[in-house]
């Protein structure tokens, strides 16, 4: 990386990114345990490193894990690792790792805020890397794949086609900011890709299965953007389209957006936004639908991960329904009988997330509003791994009033009870920490610390009789968050 390009603060990440990669390359024989997060932001992180060590002949173990829980913890440090990559997450666990594994070679590429003051993180056997401790804020300048992918190219300059997977993990992370674009370091690795000529961008209709699927089938399961009466309803999906004149057939042969005239995708779009606005999306959330599209040139054409918005889809799916290893072995460029399986599994998780979202739009009256947020507690009507992302969905496209911040709760395998917050970039400028808020809380009612996240989103795992005292205090933070 030409460190004459960046910043001061830049320069100063990079530099601890130099001194983690000096660290790996010290010892090429050791194996290294990768410990990263299951979703689409933490997989591709994890698949970037796995690649790079794979690249480099150095052994490894992927291993991947819903948090850095006591146990989660206590299971790898019975494991005795050596030397331990952590992706995406171990910032807000910095202590309790530093105190299990004192031993070992350690490397955290983390881009949440860390709990812990860290002045000294670069010491001996440890790497703490994480924008935070330089002054980045990283919910949108840089994610967990973006650091695994500048610590990769700083192992080997070669590894600059895992560009394209950090890009695929910054679009999970939902790290575009204004007018859906990428900004500072995020668009580094863009430019990277262009110049490589491993990705091409363009301005236009973003929906899921753009060159894959049928028309009728991308809204039908359209989640992101959520179209009011046509989600998750094939007969109006159907019925939309030919009220506005587009065809659904050339022959025999279903059409896709990429089949559109230059006529119809005005049209199209025109009639879409439109329709949305008046179901209730922001006109701003609705005009999102158009904006950069990032085509990765490697991926076969009519692949769901020529798309990187697709490719982001895939990787969620497989980690959110259990199957991360997938995800994990497509980074790594499975292409065969694996990735098939991650195809069936992105399907299913489409599916699900539609009918998740019907099921919050039917039970909007369940929703119970407090001075300074809004709480649903879906029990196990929605799966505690997409409660973030149908939370994500219902406040970019107001299917939440988005003037307060949405928790949501759901039951765990494990019978605790799973929360996830989502605010807004608006309700951040007016004070909102939702990280903060919900770590507070935790220690407010002396329910551990597995909990925190960014300003705008963050989550927290708390036994069930404490849902009331937890909410009444989050409630009270937030509102003092807002009122400041």
């Amino acid at each position: 990386m030409n460190l004459m390009k960046l910043d001061e603060k830049e320069v100063k990440l990079f530099s601890a990114i130099r001194f983690a990669a000096e660290q790996l390359l010290n010892d090429k024989e050791t194996p290294v345990l990768i410990v990263t997060h299951l979703d689409a932001d933490g997989l591709s992180a994890g698949g970037i490193i796995a690649s790079t060590l794979a690249r480099a002949n150095i052994p490894f173990q992927v291993q991947v894990k819903r948090q850095l829980e006591d146990e989660i913890i206590e299971s790898i440090a019975d494991l005795q690792p050596p030397r331990i990559i952590f992706t995406d997450f171990g910032s807000g666990q910095f202590v309790r790792l530093k105190e299990k594994f004192k031993d070992s070679s350690v490397i955290i590429l983390d881009h949440h805020p860390p709990i812990e003051n860290d002045e000294s993180p670069l010491v001996d056997n440890w790497a703490h890397v994480n924008p935070h401790l330089v002054g980045i804020d990283s919910s949108h300048e840089i994610s967990g794949a973006g650091l695994a992918f500048f610590f990769a190219q700083e192992i080997d300059p070669k590894n600059n086609d895992l560009a394209v997977l950090g890009i695929v993990g910054a679009i999970g992370d939902r790290q575009e900011g204004e007018e859906n674009k990428f900004s500072n370091l995020n668009q580094m690795m863009v430019e990277e890709g262009l110049k490589s000529n491993l990705l091409n961008s363009f301005t236009g209709i973003r929906l899921f299965g753009r060159e894959t699927r049928p028309i009728h089938r991308i809204l039908q399961y359209s989640t992101e953007p959520f179209i009011p009466d046509i989600t998750g309803n094939e007969d109006n999906a159907v019925r939309f389209l030919k009220e506005i004149g587009i065809p659904l057939k050339e022959g025999d042969r279903w059409r896709t957006i990429a089949d559109l005239t230059k006529q119809e995708r005005t049209i199209f779009t025109s009639a879409l936004v439109k329709k949305m606005i008046l179901g209730g999306v922001s006109p701003n959330e609705a005009k999102k639908i158009v904006g950069p599209n990032y085509i990765l040139n490697n991926e076969e054409l009519g692949s769901p991960l020529r798309d990187a918005r697709e490719f982001s889809t895939f990787l969620n799916a497989c980690g959110r329904l259990g199957k991360p290893s997938i995800g994990i072995a497509v980074c790594m460029g499975d292409r065969g009988y694996v990735f098939k399986q991650g195809i069936e599994i992105s399907n299913q998780y489409r599916g699900e997330i539609s009918d998740f979202l019907i099921f919050l739009e039917d039970n909007i009256e369940s929703i119970t509003e407090f001075d300074g947020m809004f709480y649903l507690n879906a029990k196990t009507e929605i799966k505690d791994t997409a409660i973030g992302t149908i939370a994500s969905i219902a406040m970019g496209n107001r299917i939440i009033d988005p003037s307060k911040p949405l928790i949501m709760a759901a039951l765990s395998d494990d019978s605790s009870l799973k929360m996830s917050g989502r605010g807004t970039n608006e309700l951040v400028a007016r004070g909102l920490d939702l990280g903060q808020a919900m770590r507070e809380a935790l220690a407010k009612i002396n329910a551990g610390d597995e909990g925190g996240g960014h300003n705008v989103a963050a989550g927290a795992r708390i036994a069930q009789e404490l849902e009331e005292p937890f909410i009444q205090a989050l409630n009270e933070i937030i509102s003092l968050q807002l009122t400041e």
